[in-house]
């Protein structure tokens, strides 16, 4: 690859060979030296990119390369969501209900769900546990169906990353089948799949063919769960409700207790580059004719 000062060089080299603009060159005119500096700058930027693209059929060097590796893998980026353990005061005269599904906020802004139900006695101090989602509802009205119907996920208005996914209809819930494998026609299912932008899409199936391709008009409702991915509250930190349901909440106090787990955040672009190498890591999929052995111990782990 030729640098900056490959050319630079070449440049000097060469300039003799105009005297009228080499004694300007020589003084360091800025006329002449800008134009050249700039040229010399593109010059070696555009030999990179030529460096590039000759490995590229042999390492995935450029980022939208590896994106495009990993859509068609079927390896999509999400984030694991962290968990909390948080001690309740009640200062109520009274018992006070913690219901599970209920939004709490950190003194950060991250949203949360409380995942345990706790029955709190006046003046005491109990605990509940809190997983750091934020969940989405969208109704999506199909409009012209057709075989493997694609519902494309909203992008996050925030930082935060995709954790999951859930379909549903007037007929129930749908089943998560990763690239439709051992699947029924007519089975409820839907597959989830990124493109080179890594937009997600939920799919679904074909008539008589596998699973089930939805009808025109149908209203599919698609919760999305969105987490930050790795978190770090400070011990003692103040939780507050979301919004407040009864005049006794007031009386309640959130502090952060213990970090339970403290989520993972999606796999970076160098993580994914090598991730995309190995499909028995991201797939779960044993060499054919080999490793089964693995993949039951793997689903039948007791």
């Amino acid at each position: 690859m030729l640098t900056k000062s490959d050319f630079q060089k070449a440049i000097a080299d060469s300039i003799t060979n105009y005297p009228d603009i080499a004694a300007l060159y020589q003084a360091g005119d800025p006329r002449i030296i800008q134009n050249l500096d700039a040229m010399a700058a593109m010059l070696a930027m555009f030999s990179s990119q030529l460096e590039t693209a000759m490995a590229e059929p042999f390492e995935k060097v450029r980022d939208g390369t590896v994106l495009a590796d990993a859509a068609l893998r079927g390896v999509i980026r999400k984030a694991s969501p962290g968990r909390v353990r948080l001690s309740v005061k009640n200062n109520n005269p009274t018992a006070f209900t913690v219901d599970t599904g209920r939004t709490i906020i950190d003194s950060t802004g991250l949203p949360y769900i409380i995942e345990t139900t706790a029955i709190i006695a006046a003046g005491a101090t109990g605990t509940v546990d809190a997983i750091q989602l934020r969940r989405e509802i969208v109704n999506h009205t199909v409009s012209g169906s057709v075989p493997f119907y694609p519902i494309e996920i909203p992008a996050a208005t925030d930082d935060s990353h995709l954790s999951g996914i859930s379909v549903s209809d007037s007929g129930g819930e749908y089943v998560y089948r990763e690239r439709y494998t051992n699947t029924w026609p007519g089975e409820r299912v839907f597959h989830v799949e990124a493109d080179d932008r890594q937009s997600i899409y939920v799919r679904f199936g074909q008539t008589d063919i596998v699973g089930v391709q939805p009808a025109n008009g149908k209203v599919i409702k698609l919760t999305i769960s969105r987490t930050m991915g790795e978190i770090s509250p400070t011990a003692g930190s103040p939780f507050s409700f979301e919004y407040l349901n009864s005049p006794k909440e007031l009386l309640v106090n959130m502090t952060m207790n213990t970090l339970l787990e403290k989520g993972q955040n999606p796999p970076s672009m160098t993580v994914l580059r090598d991730l995309v190498k190995y499909p028995s890591v991201y797939n779960h999929n044993a060499v054919f004719l080999g490793e089964f052995d693995f993949v039951v111990r793997r689903a039948y782990s007791n």
